[in-house]
Parts: structure tokens; sequence; C-alpha cells
């Protein structure tokens, strides 16, 4: 449980984040080490709770990128930036484009809560903010594993909250290595409320 308050964030009246929001980034930032130069990317960020969180626990991070394909996150990001005080760049784009050569090797630590299900997986939301964040409608999984691979620096560190896909006849983790290449590691190091948190470091 998190017991320590830290922000009334901005987020859409028809979008909440939850639980898990604050709990990963506390666990990364148990882990990370980071400095005044350290890049870091929310990625799939949303109003931006996590990369804020992360830099409320780790205040040497001084600048966040966020990633969010959906534009109406965008006013929220902004206002989370002046109620923590951090500096924020908000990169409304596809995270396909992390695949493209201006990204490669861009960012030392990043953090990720991604959507969770397949469009296979379940019923749709009537609300389209829930839908995208729910469910890979806008790239699949394995465009995004690459997309992280691809943007991580040399020695960097990606954390990424992932659900197992055991109910759906899957395993994410097994998706996940015959993604990635040789020269970056993934690993289960942790489980917030049944939803695995994965690690992927490159050499």
């Amino acid at each position: 449980m998190n017991v320590n308050f830290t922000y009334s964030y901005s987020q859409p009246t028809d979008y909440h984040f939850c639980q898990d929001s604050v709990l990963f980034p506390k666990l990364v930032a148990e882990r990370a080490r980071v400095d005044a130069q350290t890049r870091v990317l929310d990625l799939c960020a949303g109003c931006g709770v996590i990369g804020f969180e992360l830099s409320h626990h780790l205040p040497a991070i001084t600048s966040l990128d966020f990633l969010e394909v959906q534009e109406a996150f965008v006013p929220h990001v902004e206002e989370n930036a002046k109620i923590t005080g951090k500096s924020a760049r908000f990169l409304h784009m596809n995270y396909s484009r992390l695949l493209d050569p201006e990204f490669a090797d861009r960012y030392d630590l990043i953090v990720s809560n991604p959507p969770y299900f397949h469009p296979s997986d379940g019923k749709p939301s009537p609300v389209e903010i829930n839908n995208r964040a729910r469910f890979f409608l806008d790239a699949d999984f394995r465009c995004l594993i690459r997309a992280v691979e691809h943007a991580l620096a040399p020695g960097g560190e990606a954390y990424l909250l992932v659900k197992p896909g055991t109910p759906h006849g899957r395993d994410s983790l097994a998706e996940i290595r015959s993604t990635v290449g040789p020269a970056t590691t993934s690993t289960v190091i942790a489980d917030i409320r049944g939803t695995s948190v994965v690690l992927l470091k490159s050499l």
C-alpha cells in the first residue's frame, strides 16, 4: 500500500489513474540510479502521474519527456508539471515513432504503464479515452517492446507494467523475450496487484 500522499493530480473527467500508477514509480525509484543528466521517458503517459511520482521520489531528475497518443491528456500533463514544479515535454505521437532514427539510444530510463489488453481480450469501453488506454489499438505489444529497445541508451533500463496474458492464452514474458535482441535482457522483478513489473536492460 502507498501511505504517503504526494500531489492532487489533474486528470480527465472520464479517465482516472489507478493505484498502480503510484505504487509502480515508488518501486522503480528504489532500484533506479539517476542524476541530473539522466534522460527519462514516461511512455504511454496519460496525465503523467508515473513520471511525476518518479521524479518526486528521485529529485535528481530535473526534466522528463511524456509520450502519449491521446491529445486529451496534454492539458493535464501541463497542469501537473505546474503542480509538481517539474520541467516536462509532451510528445503527442504513437509510440511506434520511437523506432525513428532520431530516437535511437535517446533515453537512460523509461517507465511505462501501457495498455494491458489486446483488442480481442474483452468488451470495448464506450468511452474512447478509456478504450485507447486499456487496449492496444494504436500499435501492438511487440511494436511497444521494439520501440522501447530502440530508444534505450546503452546501459539504460526500462520498467514496464505488463499483464501476464495467461487468461487469454498468451505468455507476455515469452513474447517480450522473442522480440528483443541479444543485447537486451528481460526480467520480471516484481508483481503489483497481479501485474508484472518487467525490467528491460540494454547491455
